[in-house]
């Protein structure tokens, strides 16, 4: 069967909230699933499913591209496994005006406050970025900003390989902001659209001090592999430290 959608999504211990996307996507016949087995021990849970990968963990950004690979159809929709989404969102994505073939777009991405953030540029006090909320809205059209989250993102297969995917050099976290980057770079554009909203309240699995410490070094380092490479070391450390602190400033 021709698939017009291939849902990527990377398991590393995930296997229940990967259930919960394959019974969600059982409403979209002409959808694939392709988990890409970061975590070994995986088995597909639907016949739509495909399991990729060999249980090495390679990292988010390598494990899209394996999973981008391996698609049949000639849309991905990037979904992390703790993205709360419904087949209606997803149908919306697929059907919104955007010119597919050089555009990277996504939903409003609830966190859990239940606001919506992005990025502008430059920053307040020599900072690079600078956080801003936007309010999701029904009436609003896609409109420009500066990256989506790779938790929800959608891209035509050929214009993903175009650019060439994720970053290798990132293992996690700020990959989805350097692949936007060089997609405006490459004469493409990056829309948000605010009629479209999912949840993802993102690193919500633990509370713990070291936990939540291990979160913001891994965000440090992916966001200082992405500013260092036009930006000096000191420069890069502060406004990675910026980034992965998750603080508006």
């Amino acid at each position: 069967m021709t698939r017009t959608l291939s849902v990527v999504t990377v398991n590393y211990h995930s296997a229940q909230l990967i259930r919960g996307l394959e019974a969600m996507l059982a409403d979209l016949p002409d959808v694939e699933l392709i988990v890409v087995d970061n975590g070994g021990g995986f088995e597909p849970g639907s016949e739509r499913t495909r399991v990729v990968g060999d249980g090495t963990n390679l990292g988010f950004g390598r494990a899209c591209n394996l999973g981008a690979e391996n698609a049949r159809a000639g849309i991905l929709l990037f979904l992390n496994p703790d993205a709360t989404a419904h087949a209606d969102a997803i149908r919306q994505l697929l059907e919104a005006d955007v010119d597919q073939s050089r555009t990277i777009w996504g939903p409003a991405i609830l966190d859990s406050t239940h606001r919506v953030t992005t990025l502008d540029a430059p920053g307040r006090f020599g900072l690079r970025f600078r956080r801003r909320h936007v309010e999701p809205s029904p009436d609003r059209g896609c409109a420009p900003v500066l990256y989506v989250s790779g938790a929800c993102m959608m891209v035509s297969k050929a214009f993903f390989s175009s650019v060439g995917g994720y970053a290798d050099d990132i293992f996690l976290y700020a990959e989805d902001l350097d692949l936007c980057a060089r997609a405006v770079r490459a004469g493409g554009q990056v829309l948000m659209c605010p009629s479209v909203s999912i949840e993802h309240a993102g690193g919500r699995s633990s509370s713990r001090f070291s936990a939540r410490a291990k979160r913001l070094l891994r965000s440090w380092r992916g966001h200082y592999v992405f500013l260092s490479r036009d930006s000096g070391p000191i420069t890069a450390a502060i406004n990675a430290l910026h980034l992965a602190s998750g603080l508006r400033i």
